[in-house]
C-alpha cells in the first residue's frame, strides 16, 4: 500500500512537471509569434519579397495609444532634407538654356485627377517627377499629430453626398461616425488617415506597404495661368484642387517673363480656408528648398502674409499672380478641394506650432465660440444664448469664453494664441474654424452643418489633425437656426469628461 501511494506520488509529480514544461513552451512560442510580428509589422515595407506579409489595412489596424509617447522630429527632418535636396538636384541638372516656346495650338490636356495621371506624365521629356515615399507601417516615425479619433454626429445617418449611401467622411476616410460621445474620447490609430493618404495622388494609388506623401515636377519651360494650370509646349498640367473644370490660359509671349517659379495657385485660392488648406501646404515638403534659395517666385492667390512671413520666413516680395511665362517650373502635387491631404496639412501644422507652446489638454482654459456675420445662413441667430449656455458652463469648470468675431478679429498674433488654448470650439460652419490649424490635437470642435449645402471640410480637417470632431446636423433646420439647448447636450459631454481627455 505504502509502494503503491509512493508510485501515484511519481506519477503525480510528473504530470505537473509535464504540465509546467508544457506551460513555458507555450509562452516561449507566443512571445516568438510576438516577435515576428513586430518584426514583420516594421520591416515589412523594406522587403522586396513581401507578397506573404499581412500589411495593415483598415481592417486589422490596432487601437494606439500614443497619448504619452514621445516623439522626435529628427525622422521628419530627415525627409524634408532629403527631399529639399532631390528637389535640388532636379533642378540644377534641367537644362533651361535650350528651351522651346513653340506651344502646340492644342495641348493635350493632364489630369492630376486621373488614374494613369503617372504614367501620362511620363510621355513628356520636358517633365520631370519626383515622389516622397515613406513605409506606411512607420508612419508614425514622421507624422507629427499623435492621436487620431473617429467623429461624433446626432445624425450619423445623413451626413451623406447627394444620392449617395455613403457617409461623407466615411468615403473619404476610415473614421467611423458614432452618435455614442464616449467611443469619441480614446484614440483610435491611423484608420481615420486612410483615405486622406489618397488627398493628392491619382485615385486609386496603392498605399501599401508605401505611402506616396507627396510629388513634384520639375518643368523646363512653359506658362502659367493665374488658377496655376501649367501649359509646357504640348501638355497642359492640371493640379488636383479646385475648379479642376478650367483648361488654361491661350499662350501670351507678352507676359512676364521669370526664370523660376513655385505653382501653388488655384481657383477660389484668395480665400481664408482654400489658401490655408489646399495652397499653402503645397509649399511645405519643400519648404526648406525654398528658403535656400530666394530667387525662386512663388504663384499664387493668397493674401496672407503674415503665414508666409512669419510662419514660413519667407519674403512675402516672393509672391507674385496672374498670367506668366517661366524658364523652370516647380509644380507640387495638388490638394482637393476641401479634401485636406495628410502629409502637407501635418506639415503646416508642425511649422506653425513651432513658434507656439505645447499645451497639455488638462491646461487649456478656453472654450472659443466663434461670430459670424450673418451671410449664406452660417451662422448663429441665437448666438447671445449659445455664449450664455457656454459662460454658465465655463464657470462650473473654472474655464473662460473667448469669442472670435469676424467683424473685430483679433491679430494674427492673438488668434493663433486663443485657438491653441482652446479646449473647445463651437462654431456655425465657415471659414473660421481654419483657424484650428493653431489648435492642439485632441481639441473638440462642434460644428453647426448646414442643411443646404453639407459641407464637411472641417470634420475632414479634423481626422487629418487629430480632433475630436461633432458635427450637429438636422435636415428640418439649417445652421444658422440651432439654439442652446440642441448644442448643450455636446457641450457638457465633453466638459464633465475634461479631466479624462
Amino acid at each position: 500500500m505504502r509502494r503503491s501511494m509512493k508510485q501515484i506520488a511519481m506519477i503525480l509529480s510528473l504530470v505537473a512537471m509535464v504540465n509546467f514544461l508544457w506551460i513555458l513552451l507555450t509562452i516561449r512560442n507566443h512571445l516568438q509569434a510576438i516577435d515576428t510580428t513586430i518584426l514583420l509589422y516594421h520591416n515589412a515595407h523594406d522587403r522586396q519579397d513581401n507578397h506573404n506579409v499581412r500589411l495593415p489595412g483598415p481592417e486589422n489596424l490596432n487601437v494606439q495609444r500614443e497619448r504619452n509617447e514621445r516623439w522626435s522630429s529628427d525622422a521628419l527632418e530627415r525627409v524634408l532634407l532629403d527631399s529639399s535636396d532631390r528637389l535640388a538636384d532636379s533642378v540644377n541638372d534641367m537644362n533651361t538654356s535650350v528651351i522651346s516656346w513653340n506651344v502646340v495650338q492644342d495641348p493635350q490636356q493632364i489630369s492630376a485627377a486621373s488614374k494613369s495621371y503617372f504614367k501620362d506624365i511620363e510621355r513628356f521629356p520636358q517633365v520631370k517627377t519626383l515622389t516622397v515615399r515613406y513605409g506606411f507601417t512607420r508612419l508614425s516615425e514622421i507624422l507629427p499629430i499623435r492621436t487620431y479619433y473617429n467623429y461624433s454626429s446626432n445624425n450619423c445617418s445623413k451626413l451623406m453626398y447627394p444620392g449617395s449611401t455613403k457617409l461623407v467622411l466615411e468615403a473619404q476616410s476610415h473614421a467611423e461616425c458614432t452618435s455614442d460621445f464616449a467611443r469619441t474620447l480614446e484614440p483610435v490609430g491611423l484608420r481615420p488617415l486612410i483615405g486622406s493618404l489618397q488627398n493628392g495622388l491619382p485615385p486609386e494609388t496603392n498605399v501599401f506597404p508605401d505611402v506616396i506623401l507627396s510629388f513634384v515636377h520639375v518643368i523646363q519651360g512653359g506658362y502659367i495661368d493665374n488658377e496655376g494650370i501649367v501649359t509646357s509646349r504640348d501638355v497642359t498640367i492640371r493640379s488636383q484642387g479646385c475648379g479642376m473644370d478650367t483648361v488654361g490660359g491661350k499662350y501670351n509671349p507678352e507676359w512676364t517673363l521669370i526664370d523660376k517659379i513655385f505653382v501653388i495657385s488655384e481657383r477660389w485660392g484668395e480665400a481664408f480656408f482654400h489658401s490655408l488648406v489646399e495652397n499653402l501646404p503645397r509649399l511645405l515638403p519643400w519648404l526648406k528648398y525654398l528658403q535656400e534659395n530666394p530667387t525662386i517666385k512663388i504663384h499664387i492667390k493668397s493674401m496672407y502674409h503674415n503665414i508666409i512671413q512669419k510662419v514660413f520666413n519667407i519674403s512675402y516680395s516672393r509672391v507674385t499672380a496672374g498670367n506668366i511665362r517661366a524658364n523652370l517650373i516647380i509644380l507640387p502635387a495638388g490638394i482637393p478641394c476641401g479634401k485636406p491631404a495628410v502629409y502637407p496639412t501635418q506639415l503646416l501644422w508642425y511649422q506653425i506650432h513651432k513658434q507656439l507652446p505645447a499645451i497639455p489638454m488638462e491646461e487649456r482654459m478656453n472654450l472659443v465660440l466663434i461670430k459670424r456675420l450673418p451671410r449664406k445662413n452660417r451662422y448663429f441667430a441665437f448666438h447671445k444664448d449659445i455664449h450664455r449656455l457656454l459662460v454658465i458652463e465655463a464657470e462650473k469648470h473654472n474655464m473662460t469664453v473667448v469669442v472670435f468675431d469676424d467683424q473685430h478679429m483679433p491679430s494674427f498674433e492673438d488668434t493663433m494664441l486663443m485657438f491653441n488654448q482652446a479646449f473647445m470650439v463651437v462654431s456655425p460652419h465657415g471659414a473660421g474654424l481654419t483657424n484650428m490649424l493653431f489648435s492642439q490635437p485632441g481639441t473638440i470642435l462642434i460644428e453647426g452643418l448646414c442643411r443646404a449645402a453639407l459641407n464637411l471640410c472641417f470634420g475632414a480637417m479634423s481626422q487629418v489633425l487629430g480632433f475630436r470632431y461633432y458635427g450637429h446636423f438636422r435636415d428640418d433646420k439649417d445652421c444658422f437656426e440651432y439654439t442652446a439647448e440642441e448644442l448643450a447636450v455636446s457641450i457638457r459631454f465633453y466638459l464633465r469628461r475634461r479631466r479624462a481627455l
